[in-house]
């Protein structure tokens, strides 16, 4: 009742004039600062704007980055060193501190670079903010990949929420261009709440210090009971997977209920490399399973469900706000009319 309440003010607000501050989403794109690399000479490809370098075992090197602030005061800003991983979307992504990898990766980052936690650049300055590499003394084959985040340190908040803006280089360590033979794994198939919807998780793993992109998921699921197809997947829009990463891949089950039973997957990864990757794995939807997933998701969905009436009422008070605005068009017409007679 409270939402709909909610709902029903909104729509009456509009019909009194609805004033809000422009000045408020300038200063929102107002960022005030930016990044650059300085490229040092192991560079590999000089052409690109991020580290990718050619790095030795047991070697230290001294990087910096030019933090550029084009605003009007004194800034703060705090660095992070994140290594890549894969997110819930299904691309590489640099931006979270300690997300979930793979025991095979050849080292974290966090481990062999060295770097301040936090920069202060004075207005309209250029400070360069300097990290040290220490490379493990244990060659390793692939890459290990990551990124280097700044972000701008504010007190300055709209609507209770800290703004804070970020940047990201992006640091790409090789030790040779030997190639390495690709690999990805299923590590296991269970039902769960994914972006708020009832869904089966097929959690996979990149073993192997190489990024993937340009994947493809095709496959469907099977009842066992009836060697029905519940549910056909089709994935193609360019995503990717980082080196030594998880990736928990969601098959949407479109706002349909999970139902207990035993079921197969057949699922097809493939890459722009023309790798191939074929996988069958039966898996189980418990009835507890199935009751706490579904009540989580499309009975608080139903619940949440707003009835007919409010829709309704919406409809006639958008109607006449439409039919005033018109009484109040064509009035101004007759007065200019009348002032031209």
């Amino acid at each position: 009742m409270k939402r709909i309440s909610y709902l029903l003010s909104v729509v009456l607000v509009i019909l009194s004039g609805f004033i809000f501050k422009e000045d408020a989403w300038a200063a929102a794109g107002n960022v005030g600062f930016n990044i650059e690399a300085v490229l040092p000479e192991n560079q590999v490809d000089k052409t690109q704007s991020y580290f990718d370098l050619r790095v030795k075992p047991a070697t230290s090197q001294k990087i910096q980055v030019a933090v550029n602030n084009t605003s009007a005061v004194e800034s703060e800003y705090a660095v992070h060193v994140n290594q890549a991983y894969t997110n819930t979307n299904g691309f590489i992504d640099y931006a979270q501190t300690d997300a979930p990898l793979d025991s095979s990766v050849p080292f974290l980052l966090k481990d062999v670079i060295e770097y301040p936690a936090k920069i202060k650049v004075a207005a309209k300055k250029t400070e360069f903010l300097t990290l040290t590499l220490n490379i493990p003394k244990e060659s390793f084959k692939g890459q290990v990949l990551g990124g280097i985040q700044v972000t701008k340190l504010t007190d300055e908040k709209e609507d209770a929420i800290t703004n804070q803006y970020s940047y990201v280089i992006g640091l790409n360590l090789t030790e040779s261009d030997a190639p390495v033979k690709r690999n990805l794994e299923l590590v296991s198939v269970k039902p769960a709440v994914s972006f708020e919807k009832t869904s089966v998780v097929a959690k996979l793993k990149n073993p192997v210090a190489e990024a993937m992109g340009h994947l493809k998921y095709v496959g469907t699921v099977v009842a066992k009971k009836d060697n029905q197809t519940v549910k056909k997947i089709n994935y193609d829009n360019e995503m990717s997977i980082a080196p030594n990463s998880v990736y928990d891949f969601a098959i949407d089950w479109d706002n349909e209920p999970l139902v207990a039973g035993e079921y197969t997957l057949h699922l097809t990864v493939s890459d722009a490399l023309k790798n191939s990757w074929q996988f069958d794995q039966d898996f189980t939807i418990t009835k507890q399973e199935a009751s706490a997933i579904n009540q989580a998701t499309i009975n608080r969905t139903n619940q949440n469900k707003l009835p007919l009436w409010v829709f309704i009422i919406i409809g006639i008070l958008l109607a006449l706000l439409l039919f005033f605005i018109i009484l109040l068009i064509m009035k101004r017409k007759k007065e200019q009319q009348m002032i031209s007679n």
